[in-house]
């Protein structure tokens, strides 16, 4: 007995017992945290869960495009003159900047040449809509379905405002440009 106390490196017993107890104790946490991360990076949860539509709203966009596919006027399409150059807001001090070609559909002659006489209402619309988005909203897969989604309801929106009618079906860009 005299031996063990003397030795300075020894642990008592019960020292023992909750150092164990600890241990074990850490290990487990560290197991359960690895297995929920595992889990939600399978599963898409936080922190790993993915923003965009949700399949609800990829249905009911898909029921839209096949009911506006139903109608038996020809498509016209509207281009502008030039593409829309902007810079993108950022949270870091970096400088984005975008470029991107927009073209509008719509359906028949009358709202062709509609689109014609407001041609400057409609790009001044889209500009405000494009000029609002951040650089990590389009960088993100759905970031671009989001941005025409915005440009599309914009503009219906204005050109209901002025024509009584929503007058554009399509939004499509034929070019994006990110830098």
């Amino acid at each position: 007995m005299p031996a063990e106390i003397d030795d300075p490196t020894a642990v008592p017993k019960k020292k023992r017992g909750l150092l164990f107890y600890i241990v074990i104790g850490l290990i487990l946490l560290i197991l359960l945290a690895g297995g929920y991360l595992g889990a939600a990076f399978f599963l898409n949860l936080p922190p790993f869960a993915k923003e965009g539509p949700t399949l609800e709203e990829m249905a009911a966009m898909q029921a839209e495009e096949k009911e506006i596919a139903t109608v038996v006027d020809e498509d016209f399409f509207v281009k502008f003159s030039n593409p829309f150059n902007f810079n993108l807001k950022d949270n870091q001090s970096h400088r984005h900047f975008a470029q991107i070609e927009v073209v509008l559909v719509v359906r028949g002659k009358e709202n062709s040449d509609l689109a014609e006489k407001h041609k400057s209402l409609l790009e001044s619309t889209v500009f405000e809509a494009m000029s609002s988005e951040s650089f990590a909203i389009l960088t993100r897969p759905f970031g671009r379905q989001g941005l025409k989604s915005k440009i599309l309801s914009a503009v219906r929106y204005k050109m209901a405002d002025v024509l009584n009618q929503p007058l554009v079906d399509r939004v499509l860009f034929t070019s994006f440009i990110i830098q």
